[in-house]
């Protein structure tokens, strides 16, 4: 009688400790942010434990939870979220949508400069002394782009524009039909070329710039 006694309480007490034990549930969803967009690769662990998962480029969990755990939802930028696994779930499979909420931090501005207050940069600004060969140097380039300007604002006469058009009406006749060769396969010209340095034509030239 005893032993049977023993027995019962000894099964009673092993079927309370498995009714204690929190019943598993397959849990999925999204993380998500205002817009309804999913947040890649999002954390989603249980609080004081060790498991948890994390989202793929589109949000999407889906990991084996318990009853009652709580959820934890983190990401860069965004704030923590938080969800509880309900106890009346009837299915072993649990779908939630979580939303996240943006984390703005706005810094104040921040002003460097090379030296410790902007009195000091401006006196150093006021005082510089620009080398020579800087300003000979830009007024060169200034002497250029003059020079290019008036270059471009310069007018042919009726004499050379009407050289021109006939030049290449010429060679729009001449090829016609065919490509037009390249100067420098011209064997011709070639020809006129080192008979011009044998005869040195452009020694002379340099002589008279000089």
């Amino acid at each position: 009688m005893k032993t049977l006694i023993l027995l019962i309480v000894a099964v009673t007490a092993i079927i309370q400790i498995y009714a204690q034990e929190p019943e598993a549930v397959q849990i999925d969803g999204n993380v998500m942010y205002d817009t309804l967009r999913g947040i890649p690769f999002a954390h989603v662990y249980v609080k004081n434990s060790n498991r948890g998962t994390i989202c793929d480029f589109w949000g999407y969990f889906n990991f084996a939870g318990l009853i009652g755990d709580t959820l934890i939802f983190s990401s860069v930028g965004y704030k923590k979220n938080m969800f509880v696994v309900p106890q009346n779930i009837s299915d072993n499979k649990y779908s939630i949508a979580v939303y996240l909420e943006k984390d703005t931090i706005t810094l104040p501005d921040v002003d460097i400069y090379p030296w410790k207050t902007f009195e000091q940069f401006k006196t150093v600004v006021l005082n510089i002394e620009i080398p020579e060969d800087d300003y000979e140097r830009a007024l060169k380039n200034f002497a250029k782009l003059k020079e290019q300007m008036q270059y471009e604002e310069a007018i042919a006469d009726a004499n050379l524009n009407y050289k021109y058009f006939m030049r290449e009406k010429y060679d729009q006749l001449y090829y016609a039909g065919q490509i037009r060769p390249l100067s420098i396969f011209n064997i011709i010209a070639w020809a006129e070329f080192f008979k011009a340095i044998k005869n040195g034509d452009f020694d002379r030239k340099k002589e008279n710039d000089d």
